[in-house]
Formats: structure tokens, sequence, C-alpha cells
């Protein structure tokens, strides 16, 4: 009689532990299936940029674009197009489909000039760069 309820307080003991783990199993690969989608997500550039900053800024970006694209070819680099990313912010893609952002309220020449230095350096190392981003005190630099 005493053995039991015994028996019946083990097995309710070993369901909940086995209901537990099985939660918490489930609810980790939940979580790892979302942590992997949203690297999947957030890896990509956005399709598309904001057209709202344009309104704005069309002809002061258009002029400073201009600005830009011309200083780039005195220097000897052939962007295919300056684009205004928003604010001061200018995305140039370039003819190996790399991507270089400045900052268009920084000092432009010397961004120029880093953007030279730094292409030239990577090309003797052999080395091609997807993205550049001079936007900072200290430029980030995604290789291919």
């Amino acid at each position: 009689m005493w053995s039991g309820k015994r028996v019946l307080k083990k097995n309710k003991k070993n369901l909940t532990k086995k209901r537990i783990l099985f939660i918490s199993v489930l609810s980790g690969l939940a979580g790892l299936i979302l942590v992997v989608t949203g690297l999947i997500v957030m890896r990509h550039e956005p399709a598309f940029i904001s057209p709202l900053p344009f309104l704005k800024f069309r002809t002061e970006a258009s002029d400073q674009s201009k600005a830009i694209t011309k200083m780039l070819e005195e220097k000897g680099i052939h962007p295919q197009q300056v684009v205004s990313a928003g604010g001061s912010i200018y995305k140039i893609e370039l003819s190996d489909q790399s991507t270089v952002y400045i900052n268009g309220a920084k000092d432009l020449p010397e961004q120029i000039s880093s953007l030279q230095r730094i292409a030239s350096r990577l090309t003797m190392e052999g080395k091609k760069f997807l993205r550049l981003d001079l936007r900072y005190a200290k430029p980030v630099i995604v290789l291919k």
C-alpha cells in the first residue's frame, strides 16, 4: 500500500522534470531560430534608401555630390554613383561593387585622401573591400 504512493510521487517528479527539460529545450531552439533569422535579416544592407531626406536637401545634395564626384576623379577614383544617404551622409558606389560612406559635414578632401590611401594599400596587399565607412574617427572596413 505504501509502495504504490511512493511510485506515484516518483512518477510525478519524473514527469515534471521531463516537462521542464522539454520546455527548456523547446524554448532554447526557438531562441536559436530567432537569433539566426535576425542575423540573416540584419546582414543584408537595406534594398532602398529612404526618399524623405532627399525632399529637403535635394538641391544642396546634388551640388555637394557633384563636388564629391569631382574631388574623387581628381584623385583617380572613378565612382559609379554618389548619393545622399540622409543629412550630410553620402554613399559612394565604386565600379568594383564596393561602397564608401563619408560625412559631408567633415573635411571632404581629408576623407577622400583617406579613401585613396586605404584603397591603394589594400590593392597592394591583394585585398578588396566591400564597404568602407569614413564617417568615424577610425575607418571601418568590411573586406570581401
